[in-house]
């Protein structure tokens, strides 16, 4: 649909063009004649006399054009200004009526024979395709990527780095299917450390929610929401799992103890669409294993950690900064059934990356009676 309105739009600016072209510039405002355009400044309007009786002024009604004889009594025999036709205009006009034709006409064709154009594209037209915003052209690019990758013409190595370029840009629509590929390539053998590293930081979100303000002696509440937006399908496993690690929290400039924070209540949730959250109490020291994301899908909304803390704080608003850092794992070897739910031993574990990330609020804290004021 956009492609016929850029046609459309092409067309009716050369057409324009053409208009204006053949119109012309004014570049002169001497009266000429319609049918010969000849000249006729000081010829008409005739010079009048300030006698009404003067003969002059009886032989208006009679002036002709010196060159071809056309009475100029009707005002519609002369025109005032002469224009000069824009030859530029007309040219760039035609051209882009041309240009119009020629691919809206190019266009139908190819939608009508059900003709792929992707098939005549070089690699490097079709990773650019492969960074489109619109879900349909990524599906059409990959699928041709992979022909051409079973065919030979492209290598593994390229695959992926097509894959993870296209998982990293957020403004690109993501296909599950790049992540499945990915991970069949992880679980071959075929990636480098740097690669294992990249994907699985690309392949999550994390949103942090915090309270906006705080009445009374209600908790001070935060949650961290890592959602699984660009990885693969859940019709393979996993090969890693990420863990998500509290590092800190900072209110007014000063550090809460950790001691306070780990001890604080803890819940987690699986949330799924359309149904409300579920949040399940957390026993232990969250500092050593808050919680494990097994098996991080884009068809998941992830797992949410939530903590409340009770806090006495001045009135007023203040800002405060939350650290964390997320662990990956790759087992050595694979667990019988899915990873789903069941917490991995220490010793089938293998870290492979590590990454921090920060989050910056303001709350604003006041007493109940400043609230009922």
């Amino acid at each position: 649909m956009t492609l016929w309105i850029i046609i459309f739009a092409i067309g009716a600016l050369g057409a324009l063009l053409v208009g204006l072209g053949i119109r012309g510039k004014r570049i002169s405002d001497h009266p000429w004649c319609r049918r010969c355009r000849y000249d006729l400044f000081g010829v008409y309007p005739p010079a009048m006399s300030n006698e009404p009786d003067s003969p002059a002024n009886q032989c208006i009604a009679v002036v002709r054009c010196p060159e071809c004889g056309l009475v100029l009594s009707d005002r519609r025999s002369v025109r005032w200004g002469y224009r000069a036709c824009r030859r530029s205009w007309i040219i760039i006009g035609v051209l882009s009526i041309v240009v119009a034709g020629v691919t809206g006409g190019t266009t139908r064709v190819i939608t009508v024979s059900h003709i792929n154009l992707r098939h005549y594209l070089p690699i490097w037209a079709l990773r650019l395709d492969a960074h489109s915003s619109n879900i349909k052209h990524v599906s059409a690019t990959y699928v041709e990527l992979m022909a051409r990758q079973k065919a030979g013409a492209l290598s593994i190595q390229t695959m992926v780095a097509i894959g993870l370029a296209v998982q990293g840009d957020r403004d690109a629509a993501w296909n599950p299917v790049w992540g499945d590929f990915i991970e069949q390539a992880w679980a071959s053998g075929k990636l480098t450390p740097e690669q294992k590293t990249t994907y699985a930081r690309q392949s999550c979100s994390i949103r942090f929610q915090t309270n906006k303000s705080i009445i009374g002696d209600k908790p001070f509440e935060w949650s961290a929401q890592i959602t699984p937006d660009r990885a693969g399908t859940e019709d393979q496993l996993q090969p890693f799992a990420l863990m998500f690690v509290f590092d800190g929290l900072v209110l007014g400039g000063a550090a809460l103890p950790l001691s306070a924070i780990n001890n604080a209540p803890s819940s987690m949730s699986f949330p799924r669409r359309n149904e409300p959250k579920k949040w399940v109490n957390i026993n232990g020291d969250p500092l050593k294993v808050n919680f494990i994301v097994f098996a991080p899908k884009a068809s998941s909304l992830g797992v949410i950690l939530r903590k409340r803390l009770m806090l006495r704080v001045r009135n007023g608003t203040i800002s405060g900064r939350i650290t964390a850092h997320l662990v990956a794992y790759e087992p050595p070897e694979w667990p019988g059934g899915s990873w789903g739910g069941v917490d991995v031993p220490d010793k089938t574990k293998s870290k492979f990356a590590e990454w921090s990330f920060s989050h910056n609020f303001q709350t604003t804290f006041m007493q109940q009676n400043q609230k009922e004021n």
